[in-house]
């Protein structure tokens, strides 16, 4: 683990993690004080002013940084996101831009072996899977915004650590190891499997007790689930998680809601308090 990154990171008092994030860079935009003044008028009358979720941190895991996703128009945009899987990662700037939003990169530093390599044999059988030649490495990056999506024009900075490693071992190896509080989660699904198909979500609610979340951003099918089966690599996880109980999920107590299309293309968002 590179020390020095624990470090940074421990300066930070709110973070937020956004497991599989691909190139979804909307928590910027809906987890920040911008959201909770001028979109009030639209989905956040009725949220308490107590459990707003203001990051001063937010991370993003994923094994590969891809293009992020233009729901509106079924495709892809261009941005400088992939080269991060590259050895040109630093002249990374435009991460996303539209008539609406412009997001873009100040600064960028690399810290490497973050999570352990070996952690990508967990995917050696999934062959329709990419993994980014960075794989380990993390990159902190401060990010500007330029948002205009309700009407009114903002500008703000924010800190955005991208770490390339699976989920589970980033959430063993980053967080846990290092006594790192992870405030809030977000789990935005677009094909209803986490880690590479093999790790169902489930398993990320159990480890909030012990990364002591409080607040869950998720898919309305996400937080209303109820079953604890997994749909997985039993073996994988278990091996991960050793010491750790998985089979104790928390409840969720829905405060709010983003309606459908507004961020995720598949179904409601939901904002949740967790109860443990």
């Amino acid at each position: 683990m590179n020390a020095r990154l624990v470090d940074t990171i421990k300066k930070y008092n709110n973070i937020c993690w956004y497991l599989s994030a691909g190139g979804d860079f909307r928590p910027l935009l809906f987890l920040s004080e911008v959201s909770y003044s001028d979109y009030s008028q639209h989905f956040w009358d009725e949220y308490p002013e107590e459990d707003r979720v203001i990051p001063d941190l937010f991370v993003f895991t994923d094994i590969m940084a891809n293009k992020p996703f233009d729901y509106t128009k079924n495709e892809k945009v261009e941005s400088d996101l992939p080269k991060l899987n590259t050895d040109n990662w630093g002249s990374i700037r435009k991460i996303y831009n539209d008539e609406y939003t412009d997001i873009r990169v100040n600064t960028v530093a690399r810290f490497n072996n973050v999570v352990g390599t070996d952690s990508k044999n967990m995917f050696d059988n999934e062959s329709d899977i990419n993994i980014s030649d960075n794989y380990g490495s993390a990159f902190l990056m401060n990010i500007s915004v330029y948002s205009k999506k309700f009407g009114k024009e903002h500008r703000w900075n924010v800190d955005v650590l991208y770490v390339l490693g699976a989920n589970a071992f980033v959430a063993k190896e980053l967080f846990l190891k290092n006594d790192i509080t992870v405030r809030s989660a977000v789990e935005i699904r677009y094909i209803g499997t986490y880690g590479g198909k093999k790790l169902f979500g489930q398993w990320v609610k159990s480890l909030f007790r012990y990364l002591g979340t409080e607040y869950f951003i998720g898919n309305k099918e996400y937080i209303e689930k109820k079953d604890t089966e997994y749909n997985l690599d039993v073996k994988t996880l278990k091996d991960v998680f050793y010491g750790y109980d998985l089979s104790r999920c928390p409840d969720l107590s829905v405060i709010s809601c983003v309606p459908q299309k507004l961020w995720n293309n598949r179904s409601t968002v939901k904002w949740s308090k967790v109860i443990v």
